[in-house]
Parts: C-alpha cells; sequence; structure tokens
C-alpha cells in the first residue's frame, strides 16, 4: 500500500510542523504535538509491505521503547533487593522500619517515564520519515539543511546581544557569550552543523545533474551554505565541532568520488566553498579557537565526570539505573568538590551513560543498532558510480535516494562517534536530525503505479534498473541486480 498523494503531503508537512516546534519550542508542545504524527505513521507503516531492513528497524526501534517501559515494571522484594545497587533502598527502608514493597527496576520511575516521553517526537518523526517518499525524504534533508544554515545568523546574532541576549535560550546562557544556536550548548550547535555538511554537498552533486535554471542556483546556494556551516563552527570554537567538520567535508569527498560522472566538478565547487569558509573562520573565529586550543585538555571536567561515572558503572551494573535516573544516581558517587563547582545532570560520554541507565539490555539494543547500522552501510556503499545499489525490493527509487543514503551514513557515522565526549543526541532537535537520517537508510516506498503499468517517479538521475546512452535516448534494460536482504 502506498499513502496517497493528498495523504502523503499531509504527512510531510505535519512532519515539518513537528521538527520546527521541535527546535523552536521543544518540551510539552513538542511532545502533545508530535503524538498524531506518532499514531499516523506507524498506522500506515502497518497497512504496507515493508522490505527486510525497515522490519529490522521497527523490532530494534520498538525494544529502545520497550526498555524504559520494562525498567518500570515493579517487581517483587526477592528480585530487586538482588540487583547492584540498591543495598541503599534496602538500608533506608531498614532504617524507617518498612517492609521492603514491590519497586520496579528504574531507581526514579518518574524520570524514566520522564525520558520516555521526550523520545516520543524522534520515534514519531522516524516512522513518518519511513512512510514518505523519495521527493518528501529529499525536502526532510532540505529543512535540516534549513536549520543548520539558520542557525549561524542567529549564533551570530546572541554572540552580538551578548549573554542576556533574549535571542538565546535559558539554558545557552550558562556557557558565556558563544553561538549556541536552537541549543543551550555549542557543541550540540556545531553537531548540527556538521551533520548538515554531506546533504548539503549531496545537493550540490544533484543540482550539478540538473539541465535547467534551477542548476546554477542549487550549485551556487551549497557553495554559500556549506562556507556558511564552516562559519558557524569556527564561531563555535567547540574543538569537536572544528574537527568532525573538516572529517564531514573528508566524508564528503568519498561521498563524490564513488559517484563519478559530473561530481568531478563538485569537488572542485567545494573546493572553492572551504576556501571561502576557511578565510571566514580565520577572520571572525580564530582568538575564539585559539583561546580553546591553549587551554589543557586533561583540565576538562569531562575526565573528572568519566572517573566517577566507571565507578558508577561498576555499581549498577548489569542491571542499570533506569533510563534517566542517571544524575540522581552519579550523585550519590561524586566527591564533594565535584559537587559544589558542577550539576552533571549528563556524562559527556552518551556510551557509557547508556550502559549506565539501560545495563545488559541496553547493551543488547545497542549492538543490534550498530549492526544494522552497519549492514545498511554495507549495502548504500558497495556500489560505485551512480548505480542505485541493489535492496530487497530491487532498488533504491532513483539516483538521488542512494546519494543521500550515503550521505546520511557520513553525517551518522559522524554524529555517534561525538558521543563518546558529548551528549548532543540526549537533545529532541538532534534525536530529530539523526531520526531522519537514519531513515534514510532504507529505500522509500514506490510511487503508485500510473496507467500505462509504470511507475510514476520523479527522476532525479540515471533511472533505476535502466542505462542511458550518450548516442540514444532509448532505454536499455540493465542485467537484473541479485536480491539482498
Amino acid at each position: 500500500m502506498f499513502m496517497s498523494g493528498e495523504a502523503g503531503r499531509v504527512l510531510l508537512i505535519y512532519t515539518i510542523v513537528v521538527v520546527s516546534i521541535v527546535f523552536l519550542l521543544s518540551g510539552m508542545p513538542a511532545r502533545i504535538a508530535s503524538i498524531p504524527l506518532f499514531v499516523f505513521a506507524l498506522w500506515h507503516l502497518a497497512q504496507r509491505r515493508m522490505i527486510t531492513g525497515e522490519i529490522v528497524a521497527m523490532w530494534i526501534s520498538g525494544a529502545v521503547i520497550a526498555l524504559p517501559l520494562l525498567q518500570l515494571v515493579p517487581l517483587p522484594p526477592e528480585v530487586w533487593t538482588r540487583l547492584p545497587g540498591r543495598d541503599f533502598i534496602v538500608v533506608a527502608d531498614t532504617i524507617l522500619g518498612e517492609k521492603p514493597a514491590w519497586r520496579p527496576l528504574s531507581l526514579d520511575p518518574a524520570q524514566t517515564m520522564r525520558a520516555l516521553l521526550f523520545m516520543l517526537p524522534a520515534f514519531a518523526v522516524y516512522y513518518a520519515t519511513l512512510a514518505l517518499d523519495a521527493r518528501s525524504r529529499r525536502l526532510l534533508a532540505l529543512v535540516i539543511v534549513i536549520l543548520a544554515t539558520v542557525s549561524v545568523p542567529l549564533g551570530l546574532a546572541q554572540v552580538a546581544g551578548g549573554v542576556d541576549s533574549p535571542l538565546r535560550p535559558l539554558l545557552g546562557r550558562s556557557h558565556g557569550n558563544v553561538p549556541v544556536g536552537f541549543f543551550a550548548n555549542r557543541n550540540h550547535f556545531a553537531a548540527l552543523l556538521y551533520a548538515a555538511i554531506p546533504l548539503t554537498v549531496a545537493g550540490i552533486v544533484l543540482s550539478l545533474d540538473r539541465h535547467d535554471g534551477r542548476r546554477l542556483a542549487g550549485v551556487v546556494g551549497g557553495l554559500v551554505i556549506i562556507a556558511t556551516l564552516l562559519l558557524g563552527a569556527g564561531m563555535s570554537a567547540s574543538r569537536s565541532g572544528v574537527v568532525l567538520s573538516m572529517l564531514a567535508l573528508a566524508g564528503s569527498a568519498v561521498l563524490i568520488w564513488r559517484r563519478g560522472g559530473t561530481s568531478r566538478y563538485a569537488g572542485r565547487l567545494i573546493t572553492v566553498a572551504v576556501i571561502i569558509g576557511a578565510f571566514l573562520v580565520l577572520e571572525f573565529g580564530l582568538a575564539r579557537l585559539l583561546a580553546r586550543a591553549a587551554q589543557d585538555p586533561l583540565a576538562d571536567a569531562r575526565f573528572e565526570f568519566l572517573q566517577v561515572g566507571k565507578q558508577l558503572a561498576g555499581a549498577v551494573s548489569p542491571a542499570g539505573t533506569g533510563i534517566g535516573a542517571f544524575a540522581g544516581a552519579y550523585a550519590m558517587y561524586e566527591s564533594l568538590d565535584l559537587t559544589s563547582r558542577y550539576f552533571v545532570d549528563y556524562l559527556h560520554n552518551d556510551w557509557m551513560q547508556i550502559w549506565i541507565e539501560g545495563g545488559a539490555l541496553a547493551a543488547v539494543v545497542g549492538v543490534a543498532f550498530l549492526a544494522w547500522f552497519g549492514w545498511r552501510c554495507f549495502l548504500v556503499w558497495r556500489h560505485g558510480g551512480g548505480a542505485a545499489a541493489p535492496d530487497a525490493q530491487g532498488r533504491y527509487a532513483d539516483d538521488s535516494q542512494l546519494l543521500l543514503a550515503r550521505a546520511a551514513t557520513i553525517s551518522i557515522a559522524l554524529l555517534m562517534g561525538h558521543a563518546v565526549v558529548e551528549y548532543h543526541l540526549r537533545g529532541s532537535g538532534m534525536e530529530c536530525v539523526l531520526a531522519i537520517l537514519l531513515a534514510m537508510l532504507t529505500p522509500a516506498p514506490r510511487r503508485p503505479i500510473g496507467p500505462g503499468g509504470q511507475e510514476r517517479q520523479r527522476q532525479q538521475g540515471p533511472s533505476v534498473g535502466v542505462r542511458h546512452s550518450h548516442r540514444s535516448s532509448a532505454r536499455i534494460p540493465a542485467p537484473s541486480p541479485r536480491r539482498t536482504v
């Protein structure tokens, strides 16, 4: 079953509305707005036949939702008192003269439920993107690029307005006069910027394939956006953000090289954008970068947090504290010196925090996700040039799908690598960005069958399953691809 054109447009528009609310308002408005999207997207996905990659992804996403729910199930005293890290509850009950009651695995059930609701917008956006066709997914990729681009002048205006600028989020004022965009942290701001770079490069490559008046506008606009994103990364003075922005450009170069064809011109054009961006960084962001580089990396409080985190992990493993219950459990193990200087609600190492909160069950789900991601990367990248990669339903609908899928793998890999030293994926905004990127790794559903029995598609590149000849416009069937699951 393919979604009708009207229903598809409604779903796309409402998905964009939800993403916009997440970035502009977040909190309860975003969760309320995402409920209809979550229900409608799941209803549509249940009506159509999904390919193997989507089925596996749905099981993994279901496991992520089920994990905090399982942690909220009350357990008898004979069970939970034997779990590691629960000794202080037993002692407290003994002092108060209370008999051990049934308790859930989570040390803070209210925070676990809050964390589950906090993830609702991201899951709604993920399921909606899975249900959308290739053209709608390209528009969502454009939304990510627009949000990243707009956040740069917003960040510059925040700096111009000072720490108390009304354009700055309330929590973003605790980090000094630095650009934070839609976030409360400059590292999260930089994460959005570098995640948008491969998508922008893919857009430039697709613009070069055009032979109409929009070709020049697409190429020039893409180059300006890349230079803007690099300027924003430099102005943020985020050391990890600057490094990952460079890696995003390197990954985009691989993206161009693997595609071949007209992409060789894209490499030259993007080099120009990089030079312009580097000049802007040196002109406006050099002082901030030098000040950050002069700081001793070992003096970073993250290393102190990690030491406490290791103690906490050893105390509660393999049961975990419960999703969202990290802050309260962490406070019991940190020193008075740290307590007086910082309030640590996140560990600045998301992978370790997932282990602390979710324990062995979260580790199993994480390994399954990484295996799925590696499998999708293999399918997306194993064919070079402009040929569409085989999948369980045949091939990607068009060349733009494959190009965006490859760009998405680069952005996702950078975001997951950044999670070793940051917690940017704990925010609803970046969770929604990650959700859209993950959904792009599986082919979009096919368009409805037209009157002539042919699939109606917008061709952005070489047709699926056909080859184009430079001497003739006739289409010659390509060899049948292997069926891949």
